[in-house]
Parts: C-alpha cells; structure tokens; sequence
C-alpha cells in the first residue's frame, strides 16, 4: 500500500512533538532546583568583566547567561503546565527567588549594554516574579526553620530589585524609580536581619556551596545602597540624603567584607573540593564582591575600594572557571555511573 505524503505529515508531528515532550520530561528531571544560581553567577561575574573593562570576555558571558536563562525559563514554563506541583514546590523556596535575582541580574547586564527597554522589560517581569513567590518562600522558610545559607534569597532577591530600579532611574531620570529601589533595599536589608537568624553556622563547616549567600545578600545589599545613593545624588536637591546612603552602603560593604574573610577562611580551614550544584551560590557572592566594591567605591569616593575590585574580579572569573568545570565533569560522569 502506498502511503501519500500529506498521510505522513500528521505522525511525523506526532512523532516531533513526543520527542520533545520525552526531552523536556528529561530536562526536567536532571534540572535540580535553583539552577537560576547558574544564570546569577555568569551574569555577575559579567557585569564584573565590563566594569573592569574587559569586553570580549564580560559579552561572552553574557550570552551563555542569556542562553541559560531561556532554556530555564522554557522548562519553568513546561513544569508550569505539565508539573504543577513541582512548580509551586520550587515557587515557595529559594529556587524560586534565585528565579528573580537571575532576571534581575541579567536585566542588569542588559542596562550596561545600553539596552534600556530590554533591561525594563526584564524588571517589570522579576519585580512580577517577586510578587508570586516572596509570600510562599517566607512562610516555608518559617517552617523550615535554620538553613545553610538558601534563606538569605530572601534579601538577594529584593536587592537585585533594588540596584536594577536605581540604575534605570538614573537613566529615566525618574524619581518614582528611585523611590522604589529605596523600599526594596529597605525590605532586603530587614529581611536579612530574618535570615540570619536562622542561619547554621556549622554550614561555614559543611556547606556545599550556599553558606557563601550569607555574605553574597550583604554586598548586594551594599550594591543597592550605594546605586540608591547615586541615584538620588542626581535626582534630588538635598545631597545631604545621598552621603547619608553612601555612608550605609560603605558600612555594609565592611560587614560584608568580614563575611568575606570568615567564609574565606572557612574554605580553608576545610576545603570541600567535590563539585556540587550548591557552588553556582558561591560564584555569585564572589563576583558580586567586586560589583559592589567598584560602585560603593564611586558612590562613597574611595578609590582604594576600586583597587580591591580589580583584583578579586579574577577570583571570580576563577571561581566561575572551576565552578563550570566541575559541571561539566559531572555531567560527562553521571551517565557512566548509570550505566
């Protein structure tokens, strides 16, 4: 019997489309929760490059920030509507917010770039995402109880709201904007003050990777102040208001630097070698110490903070270097294991 053509077209579809319905079960399955950290630590170890004046390398990681965050947005999607339960499992914990501070992130890099619509389509979409999840994550992390770090999203999520609506506002010249950001790094810094609380200290011991969260919320917490100092500096009359937030964001980047030198040593003093997913949560915190070290430096005038951002950038491009290795590594064994 010969079949016509037009009789094909109907099972090859079928066919195209149960492949890629078993493909995106698959991706769905091997994608660990929180994978938005991957999109967080690229994306700011970019805009970390750019302010250090490396082009080339800061547009490259740009983009495989970029493609990443498509295809996690394109799985969310399914899960959305083929796994609902898992969605909102992942929506009411740090996996959802690391979701915002990804698009925050990424909508960042995107104003460096000068892409202004881009990078306000991409708030108006994180600031939407905040809205969802911000309620279902705090009461589970409520009944969670301690945590090893995860909890401090809990304020990268609303800071990365914050820095990206001060920065807009000064490209906007608008003052709602700024306003804005000053309610969000109100709400990070007073949620900070929530999760540590909770924090374990026996993760500076033991963490995989997220314990670096809890001085990672605290630069991005001195980030948002100092670009809300900037941007108030040109947006209002009474410059005495912008010392005042320049003095705060100064004060946080030294606790943040304690922090820095207590997971520092940390590492040292027990060093855990083995790749885990948990170590895209330590490449944030490392690139966003030298994000924040470059603006607080021109927000507070310290040229000496500028000196120290253009060293610990290459911590963190080596961070990121060792981090996606060990991904990669991982992802080429664990088949081998399986079989």
């Amino acid at each position: 019997m010969i079949t016509s053509p037009s009789a094909t077209i109907p099972a090859a579809m079928r066919s195209a489309s149960s492949a890629a319905g078993s493909a995106m079960r698959s991706a769905s399955a091997s994608v660990p929760p929180g994978s938005g950290a991957v999109v967080m630590g690229t994306g700011i170890v970019s805009v970390a490059l750019h302010l250090d004046n490396r082009a080339v390398a800061s547009a490259v990681l740009l983009l495989l920030a970029a493609i990443v965050w498509v295809l996690l947005a394109a799985l969310f999607c399914w899960r959305l509507v083929r796994d609902r339960p898992r969605a909102r499992a992942e929506a009411s914990s740090p996996a959802g917010l690391a979701g915002v501070a990804a698009t925050a992130v990424l909508a960042t890099r995107a104003l460096y770039a000068g892409s202004l619509p881009l990078a306000a389509a991409l708030l108006v979409l994180a600031c939407g995402l905040w809205a969802a999840v911000a309620v279902p994550t705090l009461r589970a992390a409520r009944s969670r109880g301690g945590g090893g770090g995860e909890a401090f999203m809990v304020t990268v999520a609303p800071q990365s709201l914050a820095t990206l609506a001060a920065m807009a506002s000064q490209h906007e010249h608008s003052l709602w904007l700024a306003d804005v950001a000053i309610a969000f790094a109100a709400v990070g810094l007073l949620l900070y003050v929530v999760a540590l609380a909770g924090f374990d200290l026996h993760a500076l011991r033991s963490g995989p990777g997220a314990q670096w969260v809890a001085g990672g919320s605290l630069a991005i917490s001195a980030l948002a102040a100092a670009e809300v100092a900037l941007a108030v500096g040109k947006l209002r009359s009474v410059s005495d208001i912008s010392g005042q937030v320049s003095d705060a964001a100064f004060i946080v980047w030294i606790v943040a630097i304690a922090w820095l030198v207590v997971l520092a040593l940390s590492e040292l003093r027990w060093p855990r070698l083995r790749y885990s997913a948990s170590r895209w949560s330590t490449v944030f915190p490392l690139g966003m110490y030298a994000v924040c070290s470059f603006t607080v430096a021109t927000a507070y005038r310290t040229p000496g903070l500028t000196d120290f951002a253009h060293v610990w950038v290459w911590f963190a491009v080596a961070g990121w270097i060792a981090t996606l290795a060990g991904m990669l590594r991982s992802a080429v064994r664990r088949p081998r294991g399986q079989a």
